[in-house]
C-alpha cells in the first residue's frame, strides 16, 4: 500500500464517517506527542512548545460525546426502528405509500448506526476499526454508509413529494400515491442509490498514513485521484444533503401555505366540497390534516438535525495551533453526533404524532405482552401521549377491529399512520 502524509487529511472527512475524523486526528495527537507537526505542518518546534490535541478540553468533550452518548443514541435507534418496522410492515400497516417509505428509512437508518456510529464507538472504546479489517471492509463498509444516507434522505423526499400531491393534488392523489407505485418508486430509489454508489467499491482503499512515529491507516481515495478527492465529495454532499435539503425545504414550505390557505388555488367546484364537508376545524380534524402534521414534524426534524452536517461539511478550516484543531474536532463530532441523532428519533416523532401508528403499536404490545419485556414502558408511554384505550381507539377506525385477533383494515393514504 502507498504511504502519503497527511496534507490531504480532509479528504475521507467529506464522506462524512467520523470514525475516519478520529484516525486523521489520532494521528495529529500521536505526532504532536513527540514535538513535531504531521505532514505539511511539520517544524523543528522544541516539544516543550506544542501541546497535545489531549491538554485542551473541547477534546475531553468530543471524546466523552463518542463514549457515553453515541451509544445510547445506537440503543435507543436499533429498539425505534425494529418496532418502526414491525408495526409499518403489518398487513393493517402496509397498504400506503408514506408507510412503506417509513419502512424503507428505518432499514436505511439502522444501516447508518452501525456502519458508522457503532464502528467509530468500538474505534474509541477499544481501538478496533472495523473500516481498516480488509480492503474488503474497508470498501462494502464505505458503500453500505453513503448508500444509506441516500436512502434515507431520498425516503424523505419522496414522503414530502407524497404528502405535497395529496395537499396541492387531492384529486390524483389516489392513483398517483398509490401503494402499487410507490413500490415501484421504492425499488427504483434503492436501486438508484446502489448503483450511483458502487463506484466505491474501486475508487477506495484501504492506505497508510505515515507519520513520524508510527503508520496509520486509512480507507481513502488514492492521492492521485483528482476527481474523488476535489469535485466529487461536494457531489456527493450534494446528492445526500444538499439537494434534497432544499427540496424538503420547498415542499413543506407550500405544504404549510396550501394548509394554512386551503380554499386558495383550488376549483370553485372542490370548494363547494370543503365547505359542505363542514367547518375547517372539522377538516382539521381529519385523518389527512393529522398525517400531513405529523410528516411535517418529521421532515423539519430531519432538516434541523443535517443541517449542521451539511454547512460544516462546506467550510474550509485551517488549523494555527492544537487547540484549533482540538475545538474543529469537538465541532465535528456534535455535528455527526446530531446527525446519529436523526437516524434514531423518527419512532419517537411517530409516537407522538402518528394517532394510527400508536394505536397499533401499543396494540401488538397487549397481543405480545407475556413475550416483550419493554410492554410495560413502552404502553405507559403511549398512555401520556394519548393513547389511553387501545379498544376505543382501535374502533374509531373499524367497529370490528378488536385488542388482539385483528381483522384486517384497508387505509387510504390519509390514514396512514
Amino acid at each position: 500500500m502507498e504511504n502519503f502524509t497527511l496534507a490531504r487529511g480532509n479528504t475521507t472527512e467529506n464522506y462524512g464517517n467520523i470514525g475516519e475524523i478520529w484516525v486523521t486526528y489520532e494521528a495529529f495527537v500521536n505526532e504532536s506527542e513527540s514535538g513535531m507537526w504531521p505532514g505539511r505542518f511539520q517544524t523543528e518546534t522544541p516539544r516543550t512548545a506544542v501541546k497535545r490535541m489531549q491538554d485542551f478540553n473541547e477534546y475531553h468533550w468530543a471524546i466523552w460525546l463518542i463514549k457515553f452518548l453515541v451509544p445510547v443514541i445506537v440503543f435507543a435507534g436499533t429498539l425505534g426502528n425494529g418496532l418502526e418496522f414491525y408495526v409499518l410492515t403489518r398487513k393493517e400497516m402496509r397498504n400506503t405509500s408514506v408507510n412503506l417509505y417509513l419502512a424503507v428509512m428505518s432499514c436505511a437508518d439502522t444501516i447508518v448506526l452501525y456502519f458508522s456510529a457503532f464502528k467509530t464507538w468500538l474505534r474509541v472504546v477499544n481501538g478496533y476499526e472495523f473500516l481498516h479489517a480488509s480492503t474488503f471492509t474497508c470498501k462494502l463498509t464505505m458503500f453500505l454508509f453513503v448508500f444509506s444516507l441516500h436512502v434515507s434522505a431520498w425516503c424523505i423526499l419522496l414522503v414530502t413529494f407524497d404528502r405535497f400531491v395529496i395537499v396541492w393534488l387531492p384529486f390524483k392523489a389516489t392513483s398517483f400515491c398509490s401503494y402499487r407505485r410507490s413500490r415501484l418508486m421504492a425499488v427504483g430509489m434503492t436501486s438508484l442509490a446502489a448503483i450511483y454508489n458502487l463506484h466505491l467499491f474501486w475508487t477506495m482503499h484501504l492506505q497508510e498514513i505515515s507519520t513520524r512515529k508510527q503508520v496509520i491507516k486509512q480507507c481513502a481515495p488514492l492521492p492521485s485521484d483528482k476527481f474523488m478527492n476535489g469535485p466529487f465529495n461536494y457531489l456527493k454532499l450534494g446528492t445526500y444533503s444538499i439537494v434534497p435539503f432544499a427540496l424538503v425545504m420547498t415542499m413543506n414550505a407550500f405544504i404549510i401555505w396550501r394548509i394554512c390557505h386551503p380554499t386558495r388555488g383550488v376549483s370553485s367546484s372542490h370548494n363547494r366540497k370543503l365547505r359542505s364537508g363542514g367547518s375547517f376545524r372539522d377538516r382539521e380534524d381529519s385523518p389527512r390534516q393529522h398525517v400531513t402534521a405529523m410528516l411535517l414534524l418529521v421532515s423539519f426534524t430531519w432538516l434541523v438535525l443535517t443541517l449542521p452536517f451539511t454547512v460544516i461539511s462546506l467550510l474550509p478550516f485551517t488549523y494555527p495551533d492544537m487547540h484549533s484543531r482540538a475545538t474543529v474536532f469537538l465541532a465535528k463530532t456534535c455535528c455527526f453526533v446530531l446527525l446519529y441523532l436523526n437516524h434514531a428519533v423518527n419512532f419517537l416523532l411517530y409516537c407522538i404524532a402518528g394517532r394510527r401508528f400508536r394505536t397499533e403499536l401499543q396494540r401488538r404490545l397487549a397481543s405480545a405482552r407475556s413475550q416483550v419485556l419493554v410492554f410495560p414502558l413502552v404502553s405507559g408511554i403511549l398512555r401520556r401521549l394519548g393513547t389511553h384505550n387501545v379498544m376505543e381507539q382501535a374502533q374509531r377506525y373499524n367497529p370490528n377491529v378488536h385488542v388482539v385477533g385483528v381483522s384486517s383494515v384497508k387505509l387510504s393514504n390519509e390514514e396512514a399512520l
